[in-house]
């Protein structure tokens, strides 16, 4: 059966999503890598990413400067073969992408089960450079520090924390914890106020700006699938391209509280949604155009998608 022919007023929205968003080179190929192409393996010919990534606006040169620059920050190796070149993610790339991809995917928010998070980074041998890094690593995660070296979070994993810990090789200077607040009720008016604390250590209301943006962005995009216009497989891979690197640009800057934690009418959560919602009804397509264009070395195709890919946000997901 012929595929449909693309809807000429919706390929118009994409484009229009594509210049309001004006993804940066270098950040919409970690997308890419993220949600296409580490799960089919992870590598592929450059000359394919360059076919893959010219339909979200990303020249030649551009793919090829943008990649040299990932494979310098240890995000991608380049392997030559003859006067070709694969690339693929790294170890650390690889551990980057699945701590944010896990995030994105994930159904959020969870309820919270009263337990606070802490990392306490006090050790006396760590560096200036160190405490630095940690900070800013920790501000991604959504940790606030509520005073020098004390980093507090509501509702992160264990194993997130550690394996950012152990990427900046500062396993054994880090102490994590988890406690609860004491008191009457279950200590809710310490748990209220060291909620505030955290969240002054957020700039919640320019987070909020980046989910009411990607509402506003891929609204009248769902409405006009929902309406029956017709999508082909590029157009598909486009708009979830574009989809999750929105969501990915407010989601790094998110905390991702329990929602006992969140402000009113926090709009991360119609966000999340809509992410969802738009991710299910155009990810087959998309991935049926991917695995035509992907060209990976060692095989006649790129492997179908690993398991961990059809479950994302909790519901099976077509190759």
């Amino acid at each position: 059966m012929p595929a449909p022919a693309p809807d000429a007023p919706l390929a118009a929205l994409i484009d229009t999503a594509l210049a309001r968003i004006a993804p940066r080179a270098k950040s919409l190929i970690v997308t890419v890598f993220g949600d296409s192409i580490a799960p089919h393996g992870g590598r592929l010919w450059m000359g394919s990413l360059i076919r893959v990534m010219a339909p979200l606006g990303i020249n030649e040169r551009l793919v090829r400067t943008a990649v040299q620059r990932l494979t310098t920050e240890q995000w991608l190796r380049s392997v030559p073969v003859g006067r070709r070149s694969w690339y693929g993610l790294t170890d650390a790339g690889r551990q980057r992408i699945d701590a944010v991809y896990t995030r994105i995917y994930a159904m959020r928010p969870l309820p919270w089960d009263g337990a606070w998070r802490i990392a306490l980074a006090l050790h006396p041998g760590l560096t200036d450079a160190e405490r630095s890094a940690l900070q800013r690593e920790f501000g991604w995660l959504g940790f606030g520090g509520v005073a020098p070296g004390v980093y507090v979070h509501p509702g992160i994993a264990d194993a997130v924390v550690q394996a950012t810990v152990a990427e900046l090789g500062l396993a054994g200077k880090v102490v994590q914890m988890t406690a609860r607040c004491a008191g009457p009720a279950g200590g809710s008016a310490g748990d209220e106020s060291l909620r505030d604390l955290v969240l002054a250590r957020q700039d919640m209301p320019s987070i909020a700006a980046l989910y009411e943006e990607f509402l506003a962005v891929f609204t009248p995009l769902r409405d006009a699938l929902d309406s029956g216009a017709a999508l082909d497989g590029e157009q598909a891979f486009r708009l979830r391209s574009l989809l999750v690197h929105l969501f990915r640009r407010a989601l790094l800057r998110d905390p991702q509280f329990p929602a006992a934690m969140l402000p009113a009418d926090w709009p991360g959560i119609a966000a999340q949604a809509l992410c969802r919602d738009l991710y299910r009804q155009v990810s087959a397509a998309a991935a049926a155009w991917l695995m035509a264009e992907l060209e990976v070395p060692d095989l006649e195709r790129a492997p179908q998608a690993d398991a961990a890919f059809r479950q994302r946000f909790s519901a099976p997901l077509g190759d």
